[in-house]
């Protein structure tokens, strides 16, 4: 009885659901309408379906006090679009730069100089365990690459199916 039951917990311990999701190793700073924008990519990373997908940023950095002593700011982030009904390729998570942003003004340097990080949650519903799971990621100033675009990272094979790379989330290129 005891070696049921602890099997049962030890089993119970590991197949915990989780959204296993593919970040891309870079957030960009892109074109974005009349603008830039900061972008992340991000993609299913299982067989499963992730349905009510949202997704939430919270930025941090740090500035100098009055007194000349550095003070570490948070600041959540306004996406342009922070929910989808379903994670079937990839999403491109966008905040629109502008005169509301925190990261209005900021340069290439500011990125690393004001130890900046940006945090991503992400919280959807696993249809092949009926339950909500939750995915979190990170990224430091010099991960923050600035005039560039994401690539695609699926194709339309010979059969006419839409193929995901998975290891091509994230790929970019200069602009």
């Amino acid at each position: 009885m005891t070696f049921a039951l602890a099997t049962g917990a030890l089993y119970g311990r590991f197949s915990k659901p989780e959204a296993r999701l593919k970040y891309s190793d870079n957030i960009l700073i892109s074109p974005f309408r009349e603008g830039k924008a900061l972008m992340l990519m991000v993609a299913n990373n299982k067989k499963g379906n992730l349905v009510e997908v949202s997704a939430k940023l919270n930025f941090s950095w740090l500035e100098k006090d009055h007194a000349g002593n550095p003070v570490r700011n948070f600041s959540d982030l306004t996406l342009y679009l922070y929910k989808i009904a379903m994670l079937s390729l990839t999403w491109t998570i966008v905040h629109p730069i502008d005169e509301n942003s925190p990261l209005f003004g900021f340069t290439e340097e500011d990125f690393v100089t004001k130890d900046v990080e940006i945090f991503v949650f992400i919280s959807c519903y696993d249809d092949t365990f009926s339950q909500t799971v939750q995915s979190r990621y990170g990224y430091i100033g010099k991960e923050v690459v600035v005039n560039a675009k994401f690539r695609r990272a699926f194709h339309v094979d010979d059969e006419g199916y839409t193929v995901l790379d998975v290891k091509s989330v994230g790929a970019y290129d200069r602009l």
